[in-house]
This record gives structure tokens, C-alpha cells and sequence, in this order.
């Protein structure tokens, strides 16, 4: 059965990806604002931007070293185009919001600024309490013309003495839970959901793009070892937060704008080896500490292949719909 997801922004071009084929859309960087021709704005009446240089994301939290270096190690080997540009992370709305930092307009509501944002996905939040993440197993995307190979973030409640809140098993992984919920408060936002196996979410963390699903498969092999070796059996962290990205320019980073705290309560337990996590937005935009600080020249060079490759991809499928 074939599935097509959205694709990181690598390369500043939105990709589809299907099982049997991969699809090269042309990246729009928003959709429609309507405004009334009176000049008065409301929430019913806006349409916000979407942009593919913002997310709401899962990722590691940087305490947790091993994880980093682990999938940084992983990404690196297979020469991943998106190492300096992304994190390690799941997407989990893709594309997002515009963030205005005030009103762009008169009359406009305040829940599309980014306070206004940052309070919705703090609501949606609160109802899911942190779980725990496993990252145990290789997966791929792809056909002929494109590959990904990707880490599968297995979800599970977190562990309270011998027992398991039965209601948070009683529904989805706590993961899916999570996009679902986000989803329903920001209900514009389903690209990942709409494109995914019978229109639903199947989280992934991509560890690097290929020319095809083979050469995916073929770098998995080489690669297998690392994840069974027993100094990384253990990819497990909890994640007690998500963050909010955006990145500026076309050489630019996905960089923190905001922390999202999960749950009602945000202390855990020193077992766990975490402590206070608060809602948060970081003025100015703030680095995570194990990204690279430049974009070396082999990035750019990856980069730019899997540019070209994608615009031959989409040269590609316009003959195919001209001779139809």
C-alpha cells in the first residue's frame, strides 16, 4: 500500500513522498491571507500563513547527549543534506504558522501572533502528559527517483511505580495522541496527517535523503550495526516538551522560538533526570547546543544535488501530465 508524506524543507522546495514514487511540488512559502474589504479582521475571517521555514517538532531534548550523538553520527555518515539545517527531530506540524511577533495589521485577532500561538499549543499540551521515546528501527520512504531513510520513534507512557495510567493506554501512542491533539487546535495545519498512509500521521525522524529507495535500503545496511550495537540499544528519552522552529533565509537554522511543556504538571521526577520544564519563548531565537555552527561545504554540496535532483524530478512529471 503506498503512502506520500511531506518531506523536510531541505532544499526550499516542498517534497511529496510516496512509496512507489516521489513527487517534486514547487515550495509555496504561504497560503492566502483573505482580508475583508472593510479593513475589519477576525479570527473566523483569517486565513494565517503557513510557512515551510516554521514547525512544531519533536526533538530530543539536549540534555539527553547520547541520543545527539548517536543520530548526528548516523546523519553524518550518510552525508544527510539537511544536517546543519535541521535537528534531530519529528515533525509534527508541517508546514506552520507565520509568526508575527505583534499585529500586522489593524483589527487583527491576537491569536494569530505569536503569543496568541503559543498559548493554543500550550492548551493542546496540557491534556497529554510526557511519555517516553524509543528510537528502535530503521524505516524508508521512496521509489526510483528518491529515498529517505528514517529512525522510528516508538512512544509509551511513562512508568508511575508498577503502574500505567490505564486511560493513556487505552488510546493511541502517546506520540500519535500528541499530533492529533495539536492537529485538532490547529486544525489548518493537517499536511502531515493528510499525506500520510490513509491520511494518517506516521511520525519518522529522517536520518538522510538518497536518489532511491535501493540506495536508502542499502545505506540502512551499513548503518545497522550502529543502532544494535549494545552502546545504543538503549535510544530511550522522555519527552516532556515540544518545541516551536523557524529558520531565516535560505542559509539559515531551524532555531528554537519557543518551548512547549507537556502535561498539567511540568516537574518530574529525578529518576527521570529532568527538571522544571516551562512554556517558554526564547527572545532571540536560540540554537540547540549540538547543532553545527556553519553549514560546512559538504552540506552545501548535498544539498544542492538533492536540489537538482528534485527539480529533474519535477521536470519529469510535468512531461508525463503534458502527455497525458
Amino acid at each position: 500500500m503506498s503512502s506520500s508524506i511531506i518531506c523536510d524543507d531541505v532544499d526550499g522546495m516542498e517534497t511529496e513522498r510516496n512509496d512507489t514514487t516521489l513527487t517534486d511540488l514547487t515550495m509555496t512559502e504561504d497560503t492566502a491571507v483573505s482580508v475583508p474589504s472593510n479593513g475589519a479582521v477576525s479570527s473566523k475571517d483569517v486565513n494565517p500563513k503557513k510557512l515551510h521555514t516554521v514547525t512544531v517538532c519533536m526533538v530530543p531534548p539536549p540534555e539527553n547527549v547520547h541520543i545527539w550523538e548517536t543520530v548526528s553520527q548516523l546523519r553524518h555518515q550518510l552525508r544527510d543534506p539537511g544536517y546543519f539545517r535541521w535537528p534531530p527531530h519529528v515533525n509534527l506540524l508541517y508546514p506552520f504558522l507565520q509568526l508575527d511577533r505583534e499585529a500586522s495589521w489593524e483589527g487583527k485577532d491576537s491569536e494569530w501572533t505569536l503569543d496568541g500561538i503559543v498559548q493554543r499549543l500550550e492548551a493542546a499540551t496540557a491534556t497529554i502528559p510526557p511519555f517516553h521515546v524509543h528510537l528502535n528501527r530503521f524505516g524508508t520512504f521512496g521509489g526510483t527517483n528518491r529515498g529517505v531513510l528514517w529512525l522510528h520513534p516508538d512512544s509509551t507512557p511513562v512508568v508511575v511505580g508498577a503502574c500505567v495510567d490505564v486511560a493513556s493506554t487505552a488510546r493511541s501512542p502517546p506520540l500519535i495522541a500528541l499530533q492529533e491533539t495539536l492537529e485538532k487546535a490547529f486544525p489548518m495545519c493537517r499536511d502531515q496527517s493528510q499525506k500520510g498512509e490513509q491520511g494518517r500521521f506516521v511520525p519518522h525522524m529522517t536520518v538522510s535523503h538518497f536518489p532511491s529507495r535501493d540506495e536508502a535500503l542499502n545505506a540502512q545496511e551499513t548503518v545497522q550495526h550502529i543502532l544494535d550495537s549494545s552502546s545504543c540499544c538503549d535510544l530511550t528519552f522522555l519527552v516532556d516538551r515540544i518545541y516551536l522552529l523557524e529558520r531565516m533565509g535560505d542559509y539559515g537554522q531551524f532555531l528554537r522560538v519557543a518551548e512547549i511543556a507537556l502535561g498539567t504538571s511540568s516537574v518530574h521526577s529525578a529518576s527521570e533526570g529532568s527538571s522544571t520544564v516551562k512554556t517558554s519563548i526564547l527572545e532571540p531565537p536560540q540554537p540547540f547546543p549540538g547543532m553545527p555552527d556553519v553549514e560546512e561545504d559538504w552540506v552545501y554540496a548535498e544539498r544542492m544535488k538533492m536540489k537538482e535532483r528534485r527539480r529533474k524530478g519535477n521536470r519529469r512529471s510535468k512531461r508525463r501530465d503534458q502527455s497525458n
